[in-house]
């Protein structure tokens, strides 16, 4: 099995300019970028449209795959408003012909609202999703210190109740959020089906780091059993500096290796 090989944006020396993001993944033999928070300075959701038409054009012609990552506060919003502005990313997510688009719970409810606002909030903008052919993702994260939603299991126990295993809605395992919380094993072991992409950092167990794979205390050999059990067949997106690039992808070919896959 192989599996595909994404970039985090953010993580480029060149990460203020999206198109030499995508130049970077051509000529590293990846497969995609994901595009994190904003370019330049400015937020996804406030970018020129023509611009992030201009850069999905060049990513087809280069033959690289797109997924968005906002970074987004919403939770506090009127959730009219919320609701409004994540219609607008999923569209222009569309538009760009997104194949992911990775979200956190916490970006749109808190513990005091519920997870009903998040749901009526997926619900407005699951028929783009569907139409587009993309995939909606939700991220596990640290509680931050005052439980964050997505930072509990029970998160995601209540998100894959409510939509099906066949729905668009589906699971981004953050390894590195995963460690800090000693989640990936449970994780991935009850939401297998769910599981779709993974962010592959590493950290030291209480901060979240993102260093590169070895330079932290992950055993990213747990990681590519977890995966191998799981069946998961989606793309590591690499989410740590290019500089860590090298070691990285050495531990991550060696501990993948281990159970079958290619990266």
């Amino acid at each position: 099995m192989k599996l595909k090989k994404y970039m985090s944006s953010c993580h480029l020396y060149c990460l203020s300019d999206w198109m030499k993001c995508v130049d970077w993944a051509k000529e590293n033999a990846f497969t995609g970028v994901e595009f994190f928070g904003g370019e330049n300075g400015r937020s996804f959701e406030s970018m020129d449209l023509n611009r992030l038409l201009e850069i999905a054009d060049y990513a087809r012609k280069s033959g690289i795959e797109l997924s968005c990552h906002p970074w987004v506060n919403w939770e506090k919003l009127d959730e009219a408003e919320m609701t409004r502005l994540f219609l607008e990313t999923a569209e222009r997510s569309a538009k760009m012909g997104m194949t992911y688009l990775n979200m956190h719970l916490h970006f749109l409810t808190d513990r005091k609202q519920g997870m009903d606002r998040l749901f009526r909030a997926t619900d407005a903008v699951l028929p783009i999703i569907e139409k587009a052919n993309m995939i909606l993702l939700y991220e596990n994260v640290p509680s931050h210190g005052k439980r964050d939603m997505g930072s509990e299991y029970i998160d995601f126990e209540k998100l894959f109740k409510y939509y099906p295993e066949n729905s668009p809605i589906q699971m981004n395992i953050d390894t590195g959020h995963a460690h800090i919380h000693g989640m990936l094993e449970p994780l991935a072991e009850d939401f297998a089906p769910r599981w779709a992409y993974t962010h592959i950092n590493d950290n030291f167990g209480l901060n979240d780091d993102h260093v590169a794979p070895g330079d932290g205390t992950l055993n990213f050999d747990l990681v590519a059993r977890a995966s191998k059990e799981a069946l998961y067949t989606g793309p590591l997106m690499m989410e740590f500096h290019e500089k860590g690039m090298q070691k990285g992808m050495q531990v991550l070919t060696s501990s993948y290796g281990k159970y079958g896959y290619e990266l």
